[in-house]
This record gives structure tokens, sequence and C-alpha cells, in this order.
């Protein structure tokens, strides 16, 4: 298995807290009595709840079976929904979460083939749900959704801000129940503390536009 090429999430986010405390000590050089004004709270940063993420075509995930590594593996979910497992066979995997998948290869395997295994599934990409990141970022396209990522989360994923991005115009477009709703966020104001940073649904769209004064 390829490893992601995907920003490392921890990574990019200590990246993007790097820019925003820099830029503040460039503030400080322009104006010294700006020092004790300017204060930077961390964003928090959200776990995905992958666990409780249905899954589709495309995503990978670790299977292990405790003290069997025969049995155990990581796996892709092929294009009809299913996947093949040692000693218990195909099972359609799509729909379900990695939780009800682990409980149902654990009650296969129990009693016929092991006494008492123990059965774990741990999602590694969710390729089958995606959001959508456009405009002045370093790499915008479409990027595989984890249940609880945020705005933040999702611009580290993109390669950060170019220069001449908006970042306090930034707009989420989401449709729900075919109603198209449209989303204000300001990320500057997520990432000094001022606001709460919003968690992202599958098939929003982010648009970062271009900043007219600079």
């Amino acid at each position: 298995m390829k490893k992601s090429n995907f920003l490392n999430p921890t990574f990019a986010y200590a990246l993007i807290m790097a820019i925003t405390l820099a830029c503040a000590h460039k503030e400080i050089a322009k104006d010294p009595t700006q020092k004790e004004k300017i204060t930077l709270e961390m964003p928090e940063m959200r776990i995905p709840d992958t666990q409780n993420a249905q899954l589709g075509v495309g995503d990978v995930y670790e299977l292990k079976v405790f003290l069997e590594p025969d049995l155990s593996g990581e796996y892709r979910v092929s294009s009809d929904g299913s996947n093949n497992f040692p000693l218990v066979g195909t099972l359609s995997v799509t729909g379900k979460t990695p939780n009800e998948l682990a409980y149902e290869l654990q009650e296969k395997l129990k009693g016929t083939f092991l006494k008492n295994p123990q059965v774990s599934v741990f999602v590694k990409e969710f390729n089958s749900k995606r959001i959508y990141i456009f405009g002045e970022v370093t790499k915008p396209g479409a990027f595989p959704y984890e249940s609880g990522m945020g705005v933040v989360q999702a611009i580290a994923l993109a390669g950060g801000f170019t220069k001449t991005a908006s970042k306090n115009k930034i707009h989420i477009t989401r449709v729900e129940n075919g109603v198209e709703t449209v989303l204000p966020i300001k990320v500057d104001q997520i990432v000094q503390g001022a606001e709460k940073d919003i968690s992202l649904r599958p098939g929003d769209i982010i648009f970062v536009p271009e900043g007219i004064f600079l």
C-alpha cells in the first residue's frame, strides 16, 4: 500500500500555527506597544471520529485479529463494495461502520476457527467521502473526508493559503436534502481562538477568494 500523498494533518496544523505566530511577531516589530495586545489561542485539534462513519468504495482500513497476524492485514474496499477475508470469505463492507464490520468478522471467526477472537478495524483513508477546496490555496482539489475534520485541517491538507488569499472571506457551500447553504468562514478568527472551527461534512465545497487589498 502506497503512503498517502496528503500532508500530515498534525504537521500541517503546526505549520499554520508557526506562520500565524510569525505574522504576530511581525506586527509587534512594527509597533512594540502591540506586544501585550496580541494573544493567540490554539484552536481545538479535532480527533476524527472515523469509527462511526460508514465505509464506502475505495476506503482503506486496517484489520487486526489479536495474536493472529495471518488473519490481519490492510484492505481497500473493492468496486463492488466487498472484501475477501481469510477463513471467512467475501463479505459486503459498504454501509457498515468499522465497529460493525469488526463485530461481524469476530462472530464469524468465533467457535469454528478461534475460541475467543478479538477483532478491530481502523480506517486509514476515507476515499469514498470527499471535500473540495478551491481558490487561493496551494493545492486546490478534492480530499478524503475524515469525520470531525474542520476548516483549519482542510486548509492544511490543501497546502495552506497563497499569498493573495482573503482568509476572512472564505465560504463553504453545503447541500442538504436538495437545499444549498453558504456558510461564511473567518479562518484568522478561528486560528486566534476568537471563533470556533466548523466541522465539515462530506461533499462540502470550500472556496478561498483572492484578497483585493494586500
